[in-house]
């Protein structure tokens, strides 16, 4: 069966014209009651705001996040994912699997960081609170877990890397398992045990100016390991690969090196600290002894 459609344009613009000056008087009628510019001044924005609160910025970010994968790290799983732009975002079960084979597992997220379209697009700045709960780093026998709770202050480079600010935080009920180092040659070049070691707190404040971030208060406050963290780093835009130029100043009466108090006695020095140098990157550190 064949249809035929025969259509008249110049019927058809002179209909589509008639419409339109139709649909323009009744915008003329509808502008000339009372109030009826306040409610379309209040109406639009008041359909913006809505877009913007209610877009599904949690599938946005899962794609981005995959993305990423091959790139910043091997793969990437993520439970649960709740993202508002005003109020409290959270993020439950985030396993990261990184390039190096070593594994990140976040049970709960929580942050009330300023990520609105505004602030981070068109100010440029990231600053909040974030808290996360059982962060777990493990890469073959070494493992580490803790909870963190901090706050961010950060403006950003036009590719969003920090530029400048601070970052403020406490690591809480951190337990520590690295089981067997090799000490360098300078200290016999001998296997060294490390037991389990737990830290109640380590409070960390940091600056950041440039590419570089100044570590100014790093303290390790337990029986099991005290000291400090002195030194800067200086950023990546791959965060794992930030080159570290730091010093780790350890209390040679701390319980984890018992065993070994005598022989790496000679090695303190200032406050009577052991102290460690430590170069590489955040995902191959490197330990420079040096040479007695």
């Amino acid at each position: 069966m064949n249809f035929k459609f025969n259509i008249n344009f110049v019927e058809f613009k002179a209909r589509a014209k008639q419409f339109l000056k139709a649909l323009l008087e009744k915008a003329r009628e509808i502008l000339k009651l009372p109030y009826a510019k306040l409610y379309i001044a209040i109406t639009v924005p008041m359909i913006l705001l809505f877009i913007i609160m209610t877009f599904p910025y949690d599938v946005l970010i899962r794609g981005q996040l995959k993305k990423m994968e091959s790139g910043l790290y091997r793969s990437i799983q993520i439970g649960d994912l709740s993202y508002n732009v005003i109020g409290e975002s959270t993020a439950d079960n985030v396993v990261i699997t990184l390039n190096s084979g070593a594994e990140l597992a976040l049970k709960e997220i929580n942050s009330d960081l300023s990520l609105n379209p505004f602030t981070l697009f068109v100010r440029k700045k990231l600053a909040g609170g974030l808290q996360i709960n059982g962060f777990k780093y493990s890469r073959e026998a070494s493992q580490v877990d803790f909870n963190i709770n901090g706050n961010l202050d950060l403006n950003l480079n036009p590719d969003y890397t920090p530029a400048l600010g601070t970052i403020k935080f406490m690591i809480q009920n951190a337990n520590i398992k690295i089981g067997e180092i090799n000490l360098p040659d300078s200290m016999g070049g001998l296997p060294l045990t490390i037991p389990p070691i737990k830290i109640p707190s380590i409070i960390f404040n940091s600056n950041i100016s440039g590419q570089r971030m100044n570590l100014q208060t790093v303290k390790i406050n337990g029986s099991d390991l005290r000291g400090e963290i002195q030194g800067n780093i200086m950023l990546d835009r791959i965060f794992m690969n930030s080159r570290l130029n730091i010093k780790i100043l350890v209390d040679p009466n701390s319980e984890a090196l018992a065993r070994y108090r005598d022989m790496i006695a000679k090695f303190s020095e200032g406050k009577g600290m052991i102290t460690i140098p430590v170069s590489g990157t955040i995902s191959n550190p490197r330990v420079e002894m040096p040479q007695q």
